[in-house]
């Protein structure tokens, strides 16, 4: 038996700018100001956002939320 390496289904904010390759501060603008597609899943105070709607939006181009929201992206 090999030794799996489980990848996370969510990521914090910090992370998941990581994964974009930007800046946490970027990252946040981003959100705020609609250019980034994927909204956060919420459990009480914390935001953690899906891997898989990371990589397909960034597959599909990185569109703005208005058009992310309204198309194949949900």
């Amino acid at each position: 038996m090999g030794i799996e390496t489980l990848q996370p289904l969510l990521v914090s904010a910090a992370e998941a700018a990581r994964m974009l390759g930007v800046g946490h501060s970027l990252f946040y603008e981003m959100g705020a100001d609609g250019r980034l597609g994927p909204m956060p899943i919420r459990f009480g105070r914390k935001c953690l956002w899906r891997t898989d709607e990371l990589r397909q939006w960034c597959e599909d181009g990185c569109p703005p939320r208005c058009k992310w929201q309204g198309g194949a992206g949900q």
